[in-house]
């Protein structure tokens, strides 16, 4: 993954296989700010419905990639499997009955910041940059994992609004060993 970033990074590659006609369908790689304000500081790759491919000469990428998705794709049956006893569905795989497999009805990312990007607007009083506008995810859920061996303090940034919903608050923990779950505005 991180070869490719950097290939992307480097312009290797104009914004490539840019396959969708919206958001929610959008498979390929962007560069800093394209397809709208989300990416004003952020580049990366978008796999969308279960699509992978390969990227730049980056050899397996695809495999690789591949084997994020089904990782990934664990996660969320595992986190939507708590949902549905916390709702009380009669049903095991409520989501997927009802939805479709997953993987034919999800997204991924795979992006890197670049607080280079940022507009002098975005820097809060304290002198933070804001990097990604507020917002909810247009999903059911939304899994985050940071890349970082192991598990840290702190979010790098990440913030939730706080049940009391009076504020803004880090998440306690980033790294490989978390994964970060966040309700999409579909819930």
């Amino acid at each position: 993954g991180r070869q490719a970033l950097d290939h992307l990074q480097d312009g290797g590659v104009a914004d490539a296989g840019l396959v969708g006609t919206d958001a929610a369908h959008v498979s390929g790689a962007h560069h800093v700010g394209a397809l709208s304000s989300y990416n004003r500081c952020r580049e990366g790759f978008i796999f969308s419905n279960g699509t992978t491919f390969e990227f730049g000469g980056v050899v397996g990428f695809a495999d690789i990639m591949r084997s994020f998705l089904d990782t990934a794709s664990g996660v969320a049956r595992q986190v939507l499997a708590t949902l549905e006893q916390h709702l009380e569905l009669q049903e095991d795989g409520w989501f997927e009955k009802a939805l479709g497999p997953l993987t034919d009805y999800s997204q991924w990312h795979l992006k890197r910041y670049c607080p280079e990007a940022a507009l002098s607007e975005t820097v809060t009083d304290d002198g933070k940059h804001v990097l990604l506008p507020v917002h909810t995810d247009p999903s059911i859920i939304s899994l985050v994992v940071h890349d970082r061996a192991g598990v840290a303090p702190g979010g790098l940034g990440l913030e939730c609004l706080q049940r009391t919903g009076k504020g803004w608050e880090e998440v306690p923990a980033h790294g490989h060993g978390v994964v970060t779950v966040l309700a999409g505005s579909v819930l």
